[in-house]
């Protein structure tokens, strides 16, 4: 594929893309993931093992879903954004399943509790 030229910035590890090769126009988005774990690595020992006096409002983690993730997932079952945002027909839902499995356990805490 020809190269991928940047479209705009954003997060770290975040980026939006632009490419053509024959004639055929492509745009996507990537995202670095290990950034993402390594988030939710400090997240999950700074806020869910911190000592009682260091948590006094009894917060928690629960984890990053990264949104190169939501955005796949979206396209790959043929819904927008849009959609999800407005919970359409309980896309949420549908997503949460989704995410909840083996396949993404690193982007959540490390106990084993999931989201509800």
């Amino acid at each position: 594929m020809a190269k991928r030229r940047p479209l705009e910035g954003g997060a770290p590890g975040y980026q939006k893309w632009f490419a053509s090769e024959d004639g055929k126009h492509y745009r996507g988005l990537s995202q670095d993931i290990d950034s993402v774990v390594r988030h939710v690595d400090r997240m999950d020992a700074k806020i869910n093992h911190a000592p009682k006096a260091g948590n006094r409002s009894g917060w928690e983690y629960a984890g990053s879903i990264p949104l190169a993730v939501l955005v796949d997932w979206c396209r790959s079952n043929g819904y927008t954004m849009d959609q999800w945002a407005r919970d359409e027909g309980g896309i949420k839902a549908k997503f949460m399943a989704h995410i909840q499995t083996r396949e993404f356990h690193k982007l959540f805490r490390k106990d084993g509790r999931r989201l509800r």
